[in-house]
């Protein structure tokens, strides 16, 4: 029982330690580089809580408190010692600004935002580059499994023109010039070999796993038992994008706020206009008592940065009466030749903004209708494949009888069957193409995998 027990755990021993991950499709490869991703998390995390400190910022409309205490004791040769104690509590409020606050503040929010959104595109970017990883992997062990068939059918025919040199019954340049085609069928074999094994390890390093993981792949999905055509629909995901699309949204963000800003500095007579209040206390001995209040009204005329004009009135309340009243105006001026210079650029800025803006949604309109052009030219270069297919193996089977009857060389029927093995590849490649422009525009419009056909209907 024991021998049992130790050979049990010397098995377990041996097992790998890294375990097997099946991949289904394209999009559960993408779905886990998201999800593996440790920093799309953190950066997540951290855009949440700055999005929800933009929205709480909201201090600068709130009443700002200040207290302060005070005790002097003072000592004196001589004379009587004399002690004064002192506490005051003061507030200022925003009343008025011409909402330049309110700007400000909607401006965070907005920049929070949309920095949530280009990690969202950011996102999307990985999961397109999962997608297409993924297909280029499976497109090239669909590719070595064709040429593996090729190699092995060739090897047959191989076999027989060997056998028939050796007897006679064919010429050594007919064999020779076989044999030569033989092996470069072996070489683009082991070259696809090479390749998927490289763009495999591309992939287990996109997904976050380690390189002796166990990583099978089981094809991709088909686009559905019809394919659909985009052509049409140009205006339609046009707009869906447009709505979507987070670099387009914060580039007119951003034009929309500077447009305000620039209004707001045109207004050089809107004022800032604040209340402070205030309540002393003082005595020589606590508790102090007969408290002295005081209100002031005060307006800045900042937004001209010439002439800035202060102009302030406040009073003081004692014993439940007007001790005091004063009301002043303060100016300054200093010389800024630079001043129409920066509007000017200011004004420069905001076109550029504006036609960056322009630019960037026509790159992205062309970049949408290119590929729902390629999308359409892959439907029919598919369907033109499958046709061409089926004639090759008609052909391939009238060839077999040539070759058998000695019409035609075998280094012809072999250039038949490789034929029809291109003819595989480059039809794995079209569905391919054609699945990665669908997910793709399905990234653009921010639709889920397979709403491109359910929107487009």
């Amino acid at each position: 029982m024991k021998k049992i027990f130790y050979a049990f755990v010397f098995c377990c021993a041996l097992t790998p330690l890294f375990s097997q991950v099946d991949l289904y499709s394209a999009r559960q490869a993408a779905s886990l580089a998201v999800n593996n991703s440790l920093s799309n998390r953190l950066n997540r995390q951290a855009l949440d809580v700055a999005y929800k400190t933009a929205r709480l910022s909201v201090g600068q409309f709130l009443p700002v408190l200040d207290f302060s205490w005070s005790e002097d004791d003072t000592k004196k040769l001589g004379s009587t010692d004399t002690s004064t104690k002192s506490f005051n509590a003061n507030v200022s409020q925003l009343i008025f600004d011409g909402g330049k606050t309110k700007i400000a503040w909607d401006l965070g929010k907005a920049n929070a935002y949309y920095k949530i959104q280009e990690f969202e595109s950011s996102v999307n970017q990985l999961k397109a580059r999962a997608i297409n990883l993924y297909n280029e992997c499976v497109l090239l062990q669909e590719q070595i499994k064709i040429q593996e068939a090729l190699e092995e059918n060739a090897q047959i025919q191989l076999d027989i023109i060997e056998e028939e040199y050796k007897l006679g019954e064919a010429l050594e340049t007919d064999y020779l010039e076989y044999l030569i085609s033989f092996r470069k069928i072996q070489d683009q074999k082991r070259q696809a070999v090479r390749d998927f094994n490289n763009e495999l390890l591309s992939l287990k390093v996109l997904l976050n796993f380690e390189k002796e993981t166990s990583l099978v792949l089981h094809g991709f999905e088909e686009s559905g038992d019809e394919d659909f055509y985009l052509e049409g629909k140009q205006d339609k995901l046009w707009a869906i994008c447009q709505s979507a699309n987070p670099s387009i949204r914060k580039l007119e963000s951003e034009l929309y706020y500077q447009q305000k800003e620039y209004e707001f500095s045109k207004k050089t007579f809107i004022p800032q206009v604040q209340f402070k209040g205030g309540v002393s206390f003082s005595g020589n001995a606590y508790p102090l008592f007969a408290p002295r209040y005081t209100a002031k009204i005060q307006i800045d005329f900042n937004n001209n940065p010439l002439v800035p004009v202060s102009y302030s009135a406040g009073s003081g309340f004692e014993d439940g009466r007007l001790t005091d009243f004063n009301q002043g105006v303060q100016t300054s001026l200093s010389a800024k030749p630079e001043y129409f210079v920066s509007r000017q650029s200011l004004r420069i800025s905001m076109m550029a903004k504006k036609e960056e803006a322009f630019d960037n949604r026509r790159a992205l309109y062309s970049q949408i209708c290119q590929k729902i052009s390629s999308h359409d030219s892959n439907i029919d270069l598919k369907k033109r494949l499958l046709e061409t297919l089926e004639l090759q193996k008609r052909r391939l089977e009238v060839s077999r009888e040539q070759v058998e009857s000695g019409e035609i060389k075998r280094i012809d029927y072999l250039e038949a069957m490789e034929e029809i093995a291109q003819t595989q590849i480059q039809l794995m490649k079209v569905k391919t193409s054609l699945l990665s422009d669908q997910m793709e525009l399905e990234l653009d419009c921010a639709l889920d995998f397979g709403g491109l056909k359910n929107v487009c209907n």
